[in-house]
């Protein structure tokens, strides 16, 4: 669930600005082109945030139900949630750049 999660505040973020040019400077020129701009990126950040804690609440109210099917399906959920809370709260702290985010999907091989 957490890579779910992940993969959703991605495609909310980063899907827009993604195009399908011929070659590599083309593909540059038109994210650069179509990147939004700090405001309108701080935005969208605490518009994804109020979705993740919408569905955060969700989850929780839905809690005895999910119990009855398999009791791991909250903390999972949770646990995602959790996740995508802390990476858009770093990309507010950092910008948009990749810089010092958490190892989402396991550790980091060097």
């Amino acid at each position: 669930m957490q890579r779910f999660m992940c993969v959703i505040v991605f495609l909310v973020l980063v899907s827009p600005a993604i195009a399908t040019p011929q070659n590599s400077k083309d593909a540059i020129s038109e994210l650069q082109r179509s990147m939004p701009s700090e405001k309108e990126f701080s935005g969208l950040l605490a518009k994804a945030d109020e979705k993740v804690s919408v569905f955060e609440a969700a989850v929780k109210n839905a809690r005895p139900l999910l119990d009855r099917i398999d009791t791991k399906y909250v903390t999972n959920y949770l646990d995602a949630a959790a996740t995508a809370h802390l990476l858009i709260s770093k990309t507010i702290k950092n910008g948009s750049t990749a810089y010092d985010l958490p190892p989402v999907f396991g550790p980091v091989i060097s």
